[in-house]
Order: structure tokens, then C-alpha cells, then sequence
């Protein structure tokens, strides 16, 4: 509940209540009843502002808001101080006529049968869909228990068969109404779980394709001493998920260029498995020697990375006279579908490459400028 202007609350009201300079809006949602408020404080009247609050129920609460629904309105006209009554309960479309539906040859028998088997294929659809979510639920919180909870095997069992014996009952009887309408949940929980898997795997398989080709950090510095690659004035962030492993946009820009920036950070950004991480025991620095540094970033969850404004905070750096001036080189993975001798099958591959081309764009995630950022590409067959 939202109250402004220091108004006190009514507890006893049964349905969120936000209070404007301009009227009261009620609503099941607070959200719907702030839109309506809104367009109150906007100069709208009460019309505009039951419109209003009724498309955000729309969203919010979808299963008793949402076209075709009833309606039921007691408007008061100030100007001319008329109360109209609508009732708008059970009204169907314009062209919804007894004569249309006869033209279109469904008479009043026909058409209460065709809504009942779409009731029947409604109640089968919902029947797979809530229950086979129980089934694997209790499959997850049995593993949980056991990896987690640290449950011994039988207690974890006795868990297990207990809920299974349940949920198994359920959805036995559901799937007899596969057929009926059933299949739909089926279908989209197939469609989503391959997405996630093939996902999953392509992305080990990618991991697994950039690691054969790069070589381990010590090794890539010896070849810089050794090689006496040229120095350019200038500090190089570079990004790896692989703290031993040479990045692979490094190593693309030392063999197309010949050149190296004089001071290189290697940076690595760990999400762990908590909301929050102490600024204190945010970031670790290694002197890599040959000017080589390796940057560790550690973020909860719930915290955004920013990566410019953890660079200059860093003393050890020593970065803040210079931060406009360093460069973010971000590799830039060209993906080639069926291009390998093993893996997934070739839809597969396509369907990983299409959901990798829709990936957010580092730069924006880690908060970097994009005048300091350069793309360096890397084709990879998966």
C-alpha cells in the first residue's frame, strides 16, 4: 500500500488503496491501483484512470483480469450531477449474434459443445502442467537434501518415495488426459528444456574448443620476454573466466598486431554464491611480472559489476590519473555451427548459436565505456 501527503492507513480496507491529491483508486494489485492513481495526478478523470488500472490488472493479474471479463460501473458526472449503471457482466463481442453464430452453422448445441471439450482440454492442460512440476520438484529437493542438507540415504529416501508415492498418483491420472489437451504443457516444458540443455552443453563445448587453444599464463609471458615483443605505452584489460589460462583475445591481438600494450591487466569477475560481497574483499591483485597483472573481482549476486570503478579504487594499480586512458579489449566469439567432428547434432548447433548471437553485450554489463572498448573476434567451430 502507497499513501502520500502523510494520510493515515485503513486497515480495515480488504483491497490494496493508494491515495492521491486527485481520488482513490482500489485494486487487488498496488500496482494497478498506483497506474490509476497516476493518471489522476495527471489530470484524468475517474474513467481514465478505471482504464488505466484495469490494463495493469491485465498483466498482474491475468487469471481474473483480462479481455472478455465482466464489468460492472457506477460513473457520476459532475458537470451534470447524472449517476449512470452499467452493468457489462456476461456481454460478449459486437458480431457475437445469435444470426452470426447460425450462419456460421453453430447453433446453440453446437456451440455449448464446442465449449465444453474446450473446458475439458483446459482442465486436462492444467492438470499435466501442475503436476508434473510436483514430480520433479520433489526429485530436485531429494538431491538438495542429500548434497545440501547432508541427509543420510535412507531418511533421504524415505523423503523421496514418500512425496513420489503422492505426486506419482497425481500425475498417473493426468496423463490419461494427454490426448485431451494435455500435451500442450508437455510440449512447451520439451521445447524449454531443450533450450536450456542444449545451452548448457554448447556452452561446455565452447569452453572446451577456446581452452585447447590458448596456452597457460606463465607460458604466454615467457614467449613475450623471449620474443622481445613490442611495448606500446598504454594499460590493456583483458577478460578470462580461466585464471591460468592466457585470454583468448590476447593472445589474437600479440599474433595479428606484433604488439602489446606496457601494462596488461588480466581480470577475471567470480559471481559467488551470496546477495552481497564486502568492498574490503571485493578485488585480489597478483603481479604477474613483465608487467602483467592478474585482477580478481568478486560480486554477489544480487550486485552489478562495475569494472572502471573497481580499477580505480585500486591502490595497487594505481590507475585513477589514467583511467580515461585505458583500453578494455573484449573477445568477441564468432561461432560456426557443424563445424567439428563431435558434439551436438547440427540443430543443436544452430539453436546454441542463435541463442548466443542474443547475449548481453559486455560492455553494458560491466558498466565499460564504450570509447575505451575494443572487440577483438575469434571464430570458433562447435
Amino acid at each position: 500500500m502507497s499513501i502520500t501527503e502523510g494520510e493515515s492507513q485503513d486497515r480495515s480496507q480488504a483491497r490494496s488503496m493508494v491515495i492521491s491529491r486527485g481520488g482513490i483508486v482500489a485494486a487487488e494489485s498496488p500496482l494497478a491501483a498506483q497506474a490509476g492513481a497516476t493518471v489522476l495526478a495527471h489530470g484524468g478523470n475517474a474513467v481514465d484512470a478505471a482504464i488505466a488500472t484495469n490494463a495493469v490488472m491485465g498483466l498482474v493479474a491475468p487469471m481474473s483480469n483480462g479481455i472478455g471479463g465482466d464489468l460492472f460501473a457506477i460513473v457520476y458526472e459532475a458537470k451534470t450531477g447524472k449517476r449512470h449503471g452499467l452493468n457489462g457482466s456476461g456481454r460478449a463481442q459486437r458480431k457475437a449474434t445469435p444470426e452470426e453464430y447460425r450462419r456460421r452453422g453453430l447453433g446453440a448445441k453446437e456451440l455449448v459443445r464446442r465449449l465444453e471439450q474446450a473446458a475439458i482440454e483446459l482442465a486436462a492442460a492444467y492438470g499435466v502442467a501442475v503436476n508434473s512440476p510436483m514430480a520433479i520438484t520433489t526429485v530436485l529437493a531429494f538431491n538438495v537434501a542429500r548434497e545440501r542438507g547432508g541427509w543420510s540415504l535412507p531418511a533421504a529416501l524415505a523423503f523421496l518415495l514418500g512425496f513420489l508415492f503422492i505426486d506419482l498418483g497425481f500425475l498417473g491420472s493426468n496423463l490419461l488426459k494427454v490426448p485431451d489437451g494435455g500435451w500442450l504443457p508437455l510440449l512447451i516444458g520439451l521445447a524449454l528444456f531443450t533450450a536450456m540443455g542444449t545451452w548448457r552443453k554448447g556452452a561446455r563445448l565452447l569452453a572446451e574448443r577456446i581452452a585447447g587453444t590458448t596456452s597457460t599464463l606463465e607460458t604466454f609471458i615467457g614467449r613475450i620476454e623471449a620474443e622481445r615483443i613490442a611495448r606500446i605505452p598504454g594499460t590493456g584489460v583483458f577478460f578470462t573466466g580461466r585464471l591460468e589460462q592466457t585470454p583468448p583475445a590476447l593472445q589474437q591481438l600479440v599474433r595479428h598486431t606484433g604488439v602489446l600494450y606496457e601494462r596488461v591487466i588480466i581480470l577475471t569477475v567470480v559471481i559467488e554464491p551470496q546477495p552481497k560481497t564486502d568492498p574490503e574483499e571485493r578485488i585480489e591483485i597478483k603481479d604477474l611480472g613483465a608487467g602483467f597483472h592478474r585482477v580478481v573481482l568478486h560480486y554477489g549476486f544480487m550486485q552489478r559489476p562495475n569494472i572502471p570503478s573497481e580499477l580505480a579504487a585500486s591502490e595497487a594499480l594505481n590507475l585513477t590519473a589514467e583511467l580515461d586512458k585505458v583500453h578494455y579489449i573484449i573477445g568477441h566469439v564468432d561461432l560456426l555451427a557443424g563445424r567439428k567432428l563431435r558434439g551436438m547434432a547440427r540443430w543443436r548447433d544452430q539453436l546454441f548459436v542463435l541463442m548466443a548471437s542474443n547475449t548481453q553485450d559486455a560492455t553494458a554489463y560491466y558498466q565499460i565505456p564504450a570509447a575505451q572498448a575494443m572487440k577483438v573476434g575469434l571464430q570458433v567451430g562447435i
